[in-house]
């Protein structure tokens, strides 16, 4: 619905360099906590991480629902 016909290249783009980050990212956060002796700290931090999309999603589900319909003049 958002992603369609040419205006579509750049976000899945970006999408798609997000998802390769948060590839690196993710387990460089867990390793650096076993630095310490545990992985509570990276774990915790990857979770806290998690909880903060799944609220962001839900959140612009509410808005999106709420908004009046887009008119596309062409």
């Amino acid at each position: 619905m958002f992603f369609a016909d040419v205006g579509a290249a750049a976000p899945i783009g970006l999408i798609n360099t997000l998802t390769t980050l948060g590839g690196f990212v993710g387990p460089y956060m867990i390793g650096t906590s076993k630095a310490g002796g545990h992985f509570a700290a990276g774990l915790y931090l990857v979770g806290c991480r998690l909880i903060m999309s799944a609220v962001t999603i839900v959140a612009m589900r509410a808005v999106i629902s709420t908004a009046p319909e887009m008119q596309i003049n062409s």
